[in-house]
């Protein structure tokens, strides 16, 4: 009798095997990615850190489980994940769909160093609609925020060289049309001032003489 109730009111042994070789092959990925897979709990509690954890942070995953959000990240870090665990609170509250995030963040590795990591969050809801847990990814993006910067730098180096080439033009500019002592045109810009007066003149005449041939 109670393996016929099993059978018409629970899951199935092949049920319950396949369950447990979704999450065993879940487990291999997390724990084979260079990435940090993690999740947790609404309230911030961690319940799952993927191995990787050592090679980005330095803490192994059983250290890290035990460690707060302060210990693990700088302050205006701290703040935006606080923020986003607000609204993502907000939003069950109010019954509409949570929403994941993504950050970047700066992080304390073991050594006392500080890395810049990506963090994308993703809520898990039941068939209820309520939160199951938040799952996510850390990854180390150091090398990423390097080239941001460099590039920033090269931005700005360039706009610096535009305006002091515009700045040279200017000056040659004015050296070439005016005394360097005194400050009055010079020859050269009479000179000119004089060709295009001649030129205005003879563009004047030849409208002149046109009309007067009609």
């Amino acid at each position: 009798k109670m393996s016929d109730t099993y059978a018409d009111h629970g899951p199935s042994r092949n049920e319950v095997e396949e369950v447990r070789l979704s999450e065993l092959r879940h487990r291999f990925l997390a724990e084979s990615a260079s990435d940090v897979v993690w999740s947790m709990g609404l309230d911030g509690t961690v319940t799952y850190v993927s191995p990787a954890v050592e090679n980005v942070l330095g803490y192994t995953a059983e250290e890290t489980m035990q460690m707060s959000f302060d210990e693990l990240l700088l302050p205006d870090s701290k703040a935006k994940v606080d923020g986003d665990l607000s609204r993502l609170r907000a939003d069950m509250v109010a019954g509409r769909p949570p929403q994941g995030f993504r950050s970047d963040l700066k992080q304390r590795k073991k050594d006392g160093s500080i890395i810049w990591t990506e963090v994308i969050a993703y809520p898990l809801t039941g068939s209820d609609g309520s939160l199951v847990e938040i799952v996510g990814v850390t990854r180390d993006i150091c090398a990423r925020k390097k080239y941001e910067h460099e590039l920033e730098e090269a931005r700005e180096a360039a706009e610096a060289a535009i305006d002091a080439l515009a700045s040279v033009n200017a000056k040659l500019r004015r050296l070439a049309t005016t005394d360097d002592l005194t400050g009055a045109a010079n020859r050269r810009r009479l000179e000119d001032a004089v060709e295009a007066e001649l030129a205005r003149a003879r563009r004047t005449s030849s409208g002149r003489v046109g009309r007067g041939k009609s």
